[in-house]
């Protein structure tokens, strides 16, 4: 089934204010306060991207075809969205469902009541299922029937546990020390990371799929 992730609003902060990244820059002058603020969001995004891991609170929005899980009636021949375990998986950590809304067969938009849903936002990835005794809806057989509007992250910038935190200082260090390689004409570009990075993250790493 394919699905897509976007962000409906975005963090209020960064992980690390830009005066706290110039004094581990050792940067006294303000003559590149646009480019660190530049590298931190690029290095927060980095870190999310890595280990599937959302940092400071912020709302996302998963859309899927159908929900997972069951049978959805035919089209063409075939099952729309037929069999498999009923579970979402959502970026951890997920701190609330704002809302499930899906087109129900007629091509009506519905919003589940969330006595019909269950969050386990503490595991990786966090986890949405039905709960007891419930079973997700039928949906119209349209392409982006569902849509989950989740807020999740470990908080403020204060919250981010500090493992997370030294990589974000190394690889920011690495993109300001780099920053011939980093930027190509307007773009941002990956570079490898630097040596400690992925074993200060090895605890976040992103869930094996199957």
């Amino acid at each position: 089934m394919t699905s897509s992730l976007i962000v409906v609003i975005p963090p209020a902060e960064e992980p690390i204010l830009i005066a706290d990244a110039k004094n581990f820059l050792r940067v006294d002058n303000s003559s590149d306060d646009a480019l660190i603020s530049t590298f931190i969001t690029a290095a927060r995004k980095r870190i999310e991207t890595v280990t599937y891991t959302r940092l400071v609170t912020q709302t996302l929005q998963l859309t899927m075809d159908w929900f997972p899980g069951g049978t959805h009636g035919s089209y063409g021949g075939h099952w729309w969205g037929r069999g498999g375990w009923p579970v979402i998986e959502l970026e951890p950590p997920a701190q609330s469902i704002t809302s499930v809304t899906y087109l129900d067969p007629s091509g009506n938009l519905q919003t589940l009541s969330p006595s019909v849903y269950r969050l386990d936002g503490n595991s990786r990835p966090s986890r949405l299922t039905p709960a007891l005794n419930q079973i997700w809806p039928a949906t119209a057989q349209e392409l982006a029937a569902v849509q989950v509007t989740y807020v999740c992250g470990f908080g403020t910038a204060a919250d981010v546990p500090g493992d997370i935190m030294q990589a974000f200082r190394l690889l920011l260090g690495h993109y300001y020390d780099n920053r011939s390689t980093v930027i190509i004409g307007s773009r941002l570009v990956a570079i490898e990371p630097p040596e400690g990075f992925a074993e200060l993250l090895s605890d976040y790493r992103p869930p094996m799929v199957a």
